[in-house]
């Protein structure tokens, strides 16, 4: 294995959900993508978004820009809003308003 002076280090233990008291499997398995989503930062947010950071920023100020968490001092996206706000602006045509 290693010698004296290498820290030994276990292995990550694997991610496991809680089962739901009730559900179904089908909601056990909704359960457990809805956990594995990770709110994003601005700036990840902004590249899902394909906008600039400044520009979310803007967005949060004026309105019109994709949902947002404050969790204290702190911003974040779900990625489902970002989504969600896309198909919002989704245009067939210029002739479509947005």
């Amino acid at each position: 294995m290693g010698d004296a002076h290498s820290p030994v280090t276990a292995p990550a233990a694997p991610v496991i959900f809680a089962p739901v008291p009730g559900a179904t499997p089908d909601m056990q398995e909704q359960h457990m993508n809805i956990a594995s989503i990770a709110p994003l930062k601005t700036a990840d947010a902004a590249i899902l978004a394909g906008v600039s950071p400044k520009t979310l920023e803007n967005l949060r100020y004026l309105g019109g820009g994709p949902k947002y968490l404050k969790l204290g001092r702190r911003v974040v996206y779900d990625p489902r809003d970002i989504e969600a706000w896309k198909d919002q602006h989704r245009v067939g045509s210029t002739s479509e308003a947005a």
